[in-house]
């Protein structure tokens, strides 16, 4: 069994007059695969370490945290004002932060995880709705993972597991899911590796779903600033798959929609540029 853990970054609103593509144009739907027998190793890996630091606060501050209060999100990281008001990361050392996000990073190497991304350029697309983006962004990513598992892990099944968002768009996105196992995707692509409903989980919890995050906002920079040389992409980048398993190259895991986006030359250039990573 696989496990998928999604998260969206750059928010699915359509644009709006007035709105800089610049920085509203894109959004990403980003899925971090991971073998299930793998799901000890990153999550009592990191935990501990969360524990230790929940003591530690103890000692300096006088309250105790709990693992819930110990969320990481790549906003909370980034944004002063944002990490200032959240319990747990302000008060940490900005040394503490790096470390405990270098443990994030290190377990997609050590658990040999796969990132498949659909980024959605939100100018090439037309009028759509929010709904309407959100569900070719889903479409286009479970096809993405059904060929994944073709390709990679024909003998097993994959197990999606989503950030839970609000009651009614967990529904509106198990009754789109629902429909696809049925019928198949907008592609016709059969999802005969992906079992079950999506599970949709709290992130403050759910380590991969914290790591779907971090790797989503990388790919959403990455591709918005069209800079791929950004750090924390390419420390996930490795773990971008490939449908061209002899070149081994990063990049054409992602997929672009947005028919006459630039961004699909830019993607395509990349593949053929960048140097080799021993990706999954």
């Amino acid at each position: 069994m696989f496990l998928f853990y999604i998260d969206e970054s750059g928010g699915s609103d359509p644009l709006k007059a007035g709105d800089d593509p610049a920085f509203t144009g894109i959004y990403c739907l980003t899925a971090v695969g991971v073998f299930a027998q793998k799901w000890h190793t990153f999550e009592k890996r990191i935990n501990r370490r969360k524990l230790e630091l929940i003591d530690e606060i103890e000692q300096a501050k006088g309250y105790r945290l709990e693992l819930a209060d110990c969320e990481i999100k790549s906003a909370w990281i980034r944004i002063k004002r944002q990490r200032e008001s959240r319990p747990f990361i302000r008060d940490l050392s900005d040394e503490q932060v790096r470390h405990l996000v270098d443990l994030y990073y290190e377990q997609i190497r050590i658990c040999n995880m796969t990132t498949l991304s659909v980024v959605v350029d939100k100018q090439r697309v037309g009028a759509m709705t929010q709904n309407e983006i959100l569900s070719v962004a889903w479409d286009r990513l479970m096809k993405l993972i059904e060929e994944f598992m073709r390709a990679r892990n024909r003998k097993h099944q994959a197990l999606i597991i989503n950030d839970d968002i609000s009651p009614q768009v967990n529904r509106k996105l198990a009754m789109l899911h629902a429909n696809m196992m049925l019928n198949g995707t907008e592609g016709n692509t059969w999802l005969r590796h992906i079992c079950e409903m999506p599970m949709f989980v709290k992130s403050e919890l759910s380590i991969g779903v914290q790591i779907a995050d971090l790797c989503s906002y990388n790919i959403l920079r990455a591709m918005r600033d069209q800079d791929f040389e950004y750090e924390h992409f390419q420390r996930m980048a490795p773990s971008i798959w490939t449908m061209n398993q002899q070149c081994r190259r990063p990049f054409s895991g992602i997929w672009v929609e947005g028919q006459g986006s630039p961004l699909i030359d830019v993607v395509r250039q990349l593949e053929k540029q960048a140097p080799s990573f021993d990706g999954a």
